[in-house]
């Protein structure tokens, strides 16, 4: 009988646990290996600025669904219907995700969704988790990988080395040192801080992503596991970081001017004076392999966070990987299918976000923003078999990250068209539907491409 085979996952997050879990029950020996120790991974959000809370969707959903954990996820998690958005004025307008009220967007607490992961790779035989391991490189060696650790011991081999190991991935500098990769890591330019959201009237909905878009500043809020409450973000420009937090009392009055609808008492502003800010990269190039190694999600291809989607692709990542190393032909080979299958879309959702930044910090409040969304929502009601929103094939989906790029150009210039012909998505105007119709001929052939999947 062969012996199984052997792989090295570095990097013990989301994906990396996921796939360690995945590739153990296809018969891999998985030793998962993690330079943070466990408290850290589960209880050090705030003190590692990583995110607080998370959106999970169809993506995400799909892939946790293959082992079994969706409805354990579904559980712990907060479903949101659509953008409350927090004008300057003091009004809120609510802006749905799916106008067919289908598509599931969840909030969800990255450390209660990693507890999840965590707890089912430590029931699965095949996977040794070991915290406090550091990458320190990796050497090829005849057709596999044995990869060192900081504090010396034995240099193990292994069939296969995948690189989970996030934006300031080890895996991924040996890729430029031994194999000649090429990648660029670009500073967004934007930082930011987490802190919990109180209202100071009526207690926060839980139903929906809340924005207040301020220009260069934007504070958002997800759904908390404390009824009336967010788990929100505030990002805003590097340059402005320091007179920002300066001190507590100047901290509170800005916010006050800025965000007056929400509670910042002293002992939070202090503090969020006190925390470091966290820092926005993006992360192309490639490949992201080299014989029998790989790197994956923000490993590969950070990108910024203003679509929800980074979790999201890195577990989609992964189900793209396992049925790449499924179909056989050899683990490199594998790999580099992987890579050639997944790249484009890795640029097209890092363009995504980036718009998606814009759309949220300068367009949200404004009216042109919201009659737009109108009419959108409209077509999708209206014509549901040839107007799918370019954000449904997003989260709701599974359509390639290059195809929704092209959608996306699609529909602007469909929008476009209708509101230069007047119309505003009013059922009862039926010249409005005519022209509708006419301008969706043009549009449902190439769209229709797009979208067969």
């Amino acid at each position: 009988m062969n012996a199984a085979r052997r792989v090295c996952i570095v990097g013990a997050g989301l994906a990396g646990t996921y796939l360690a879990i995945a590739l153990a029950r296809s018969g891999w020996q998985v030793d998962l290996c993690e330079r943070r120790s466990r408290a850290e991974l589960e209880g050090g959000d705030r003190a590692h600025a990583r995110s607080i809370a998370l959106a999970l969707s169809h993506r995400g959903l799909h892939a946790l669904n293959r082992l079994g954990l969706e409805a354990p996820a579904v559980r712990i998690a907060r479903r949101m219907l659509g953008r409350e958005i927090h004008l300057e004025s003091g009004d809120t307008v609510f802006s749905a995700y799916d106008p067919s009220g289908r598509g599931r967007i969840l909030a969800v607490s990255r450390a209660e969704l990693y507890a999840l992961l965590l707890e089912a790779g430590a029931r699965e035989p095949g996977v040794e988790i070991r915290f406090g391991r550091t990458l320190s490189e990796w050497r090829e060696d005849d057709g596999g990988v044995r990869p060192l650790f900081e504090g010396g011991g034995p240099a193990e081999r292994f069939d296969a080395l995948i690189g989970a190991d996030g934006a300031d991935s080890r895996t991924r500098a040996g890729l430029q040192r031994a194999a000649g990769a090429r990648f660029e890591r670009a500073d967004f330019g934007c930082v930011y801080k987490e802190l919990g959201l109180r209202s100071r009237g009526e207690p926060y909905g839980g139903h929906a992503l809340h924005i207040w878009a301020r220009g260069s500043l934007m504070l958002i809020g997800l759904p908390s596991a404390q009824a009336g409450c967010l788990d929100g973000t505030l990002f805003l420009p590097q340059d402005a970081a320091a007179a920002w937090f300066a001190e507590p009392d100047a901290l509170q009055r800005r916010f006050g001017a800025c965000f007056p609808d929400v509670e910042l008492d002293a002992e939070q502003a202090a503090a969020l004076v006190r925390r470091t800010c966290g820092r926005i990269y993006s992360i192309e190039g490639g490949p992201w392999h080299a014989g029998n190694v790989v790197v994956i999600g923000d490993a590969a291809h950070a990108m910024t966070p203003f679509l929800g989607q980074g979790m999201n692709c890195a577990l989609e990542d992964c189900e793209l990987l396992l049925g790449c190393i499924e179909a056989g032909g050899g683990i490199a080979s594998a790999f580099a299918a992987f890579y050639r299958q997944r790249r484009a879309d890795a640029r097209a959702i890092g363009r995504l976000s980036v718009m998606n930044c814009e759309e949220m910090m300068l367009h949200t409040r404004t009216p042109a923003y919201l009659a737009r969304k109108r009419l959108e929502a409209w077509l999708a009601t209206r014509f549901p078999d040839d107007f799918v929103p370019y954000y449904s094939a997003i989260t709701f989906d599974r359509v390639p990250y290059a195809r929704v790029l092209r959608l996306k150009q699609l529909q602007g210039e469909l929008l476009e068209r209708l509101q230069g012909a007047g119309l505003v998505g009013d059922e009862s105007d039926l010249p409005a539907r005519s022209r509708a119709q006419a301008e969706l001929v043009r549009y449902r052939s190439e769209a229709a491409l797009l979208l067969d999947c």
